[in-house]
């Protein structure tokens, strides 16, 4: 199958670029996270997720939550 191509004159379309930052522990701010529990509402498109920090000294539990 052959694949159109745009022709040389015509200007590229610039698509949107949207940045996200791993998750990180608000106590001692390590990105080792280890998730013990999820929830996910297909309705409203939201997920929760119970984690802990996965460094020994740590260990502290929170929720992160995507909307």
């Amino acid at each position: 199958m052959k694949h159109a191509t745009q022709p040389s004159n015509s200007p590229r379309r610039v698509l949107e670029q949207i940045t996200m930052q791993r998750p990180r522990c608000p106590r001692c701010s390590s990105p080792r996270l280890r998730k013990y529990r999820s929830l996910v509402n297909r309705d409203e498109g939201t997920a929760v997720s119970w984690v802990y920090c996965e460094n020994e000294a740590c260990r502290h539990r929170f929720k992160i939550i995507f909307d």
